[in-house]
């Protein structure tokens, strides 16, 4: 897909629907999308800083749960 807004229906169909990741997760994907896309492409855009710092422990979570959705399937393969 050649859009950004292509990724938020992959992530649903490919993490989401098949349990990889949680659908609290899909949530918060989605709500950060439509924020980047309000900072990216809106006026004057402003986050309050109490919402920013909710967000972040969110971000935490969602990362963990993108963690465990590659070490469990091996979506991920480095060699070092």
């Amino acid at each position: 897909m050649a859009r950004h807004t292509g990724i938020r229906p992959l992530f649903n169909e490919h993490f989401v629907r098949t349990g990889k990741v949680s659908v609290e997760s899909g949530r918060f994907f989605s709500r950060m999308f439509d924020f980047r896309q309000k900072g990216d492409y809106a006026d004057f855009v402003q986050f309050e800083e109490e919402k920013i710092r909710e967000w972040l422990g969110l971000a935490e979570r969602f990362i963990s749960d993108l963690d465990q959705a590659i070490e469990k399937e091996g979506l991920l393969q480095i060699e070092l």
